[in-house]
């Protein structure tokens, strides 16, 4: 073999042939090296040029542990074990495709609550049927705010939740008894009820057709004047106006709930019948076996039912969450509320 000269002059291979590009001047390419290519030079192009040399593959693989070697299912990088745990939560109705895990995780946190809530109003109705004093109080005590809790978890409007505050103080006052007590506990409920009445009205509870509005309102209108003389008789001289001027709210509150939803209407008049059963009491009616059960059985529906219509008019809650699915978390079964005595023959709630 003759090496190139000093003129540049082609290397020669055995019997003095030149040397084939790419090839070893002292045999075949060595292995490993692509024919016509010089170890770690591109190959030539057409016309004497070359091409960049490929770039290595950049995709991760997503299999592989630490090192290189195959994860173990359910391992860091291992994206099976992944989708596994993904699909898991899914089905638990963790996770949502549309609403995301944060709103999964909401989703069960609020059912927790929501279980509690129930939890607690069955709690309050063994204690009202077996008139434990001290567990009645204490699970009424809890109600309103477990369930401001849970409208607070839903980001829920502030008014929803002065509104169930104010039902706690009355809550709280009508347990401690007498008329004082009373008549206070009802101012809170009045409260209350104006809160639900601004809701109503900047989510839509008094709108719709004008002629089937006049008709809702006038036909509560009537129901208001009906319980009012009835019970006008028998009711103590200084709590005649006071109940009169409730009822007009409570009523005012149940029309404005009707435009609202199934929900909220539902929850409306379960409120109106409550406290329309507490309002027989005050007025020596006759009552059902167990009337504070039920006064207090209408009272936690109702309220859970005006806080879920609410939260859905708003655009939150349980329903809203999930976008496009339609689906919504309904609430638990109907619990009841203790009715407190107010002095000298005064219902309870």
């Amino acid at each position: 073999m003759t090496p190139p000269d000093s003129a540049g002059g082609p290397a020669t291979g055995p019997g003095g042939a030149p040397t084939a590009p790419g090839a070893s001047a002292d045999g075949p390419p060595a292995a490993g090296t692509p024919t016509g290519t010089a170890a770690g030079t591109p190959a030539p192009a057409a016309g004497g040029g070359s091409l960049p040399a490929a770039a290595p593959d950049a995709t991760p693989d997503l299999t592989a542990g630490p090192g290189g070697a195959p994860a173990a299912p359910g391992a860091a990088g291992d994206p099976v074990g992944r989708r596994a745990r993904l699909g898991w939560l899914r089905g638990a109705g963790v996770t949502d495709p549309a609403g995301g895990t944060a709103w999964g995780l909401r989703r069960v946190r609020s059912g927790v609550v929501v279980g509690v809530f129930w939890g607690v109003a069955v709690v309050q109705l063994v204690a009202v049927g077996g008139d434990f004093g001290v567990v009645r109080g204490v699970s009424k005590g809890l109600l309103m705010p477990v369930l401001a809790l849970w409208v607070w978890g839903w980001r829920g409007p502030r008014g929803l939740v002065w509104g169930l505050g104010w039902g706690w103080g009355g809550d709280v006052l009508l347990e401690v008894g007498g008329t004082v007590a009373f008549l206070a506990g009802m101012g809170c409920f009045a409260a209350g009820h104006v809160c639900y009445l601004r809701l109503f009205r900047r989510y839509g509870g008094f709108g719709g057709p004008r002629a089937a509005v006049r008709v809702r309102c006038s036909a509560y209108a009537v129901v208001c004047v009906v319980l009012v003389v009835l019970l006008w008789p028998g009711l103590d001289p200084g709590m005649r106006v006071p109940v009169a001027l409730y009822s007009l709210l409570l009523t005012a509150m149940a029309a404005g709930a009707y435009g609202l939803g199934a929900a909220a209407r539902t929850g409306g008049a379960l409120f109106l019948l409550s406290d329309s059963l507490i309002a027989t009491d005050l007025a020596d009616w006759p009552q059902l076996p167990g009337p504070g059960v039920w006064v207090m059985a209408t009272y936690a529906a109702g309220q859970m039912l005006l806080a879920l219509g609410v939260l859905r008019a708003s655009g939150g809650g349980p329903r809203a969450g999930r976008r496009g699915s339609g689906e919504g978390e309904v609430p638990g079964p109907a619990s009841a509320r203790a009715v407190p005595g107010a002095a000298a023959g005064a219902g309870q709630r």
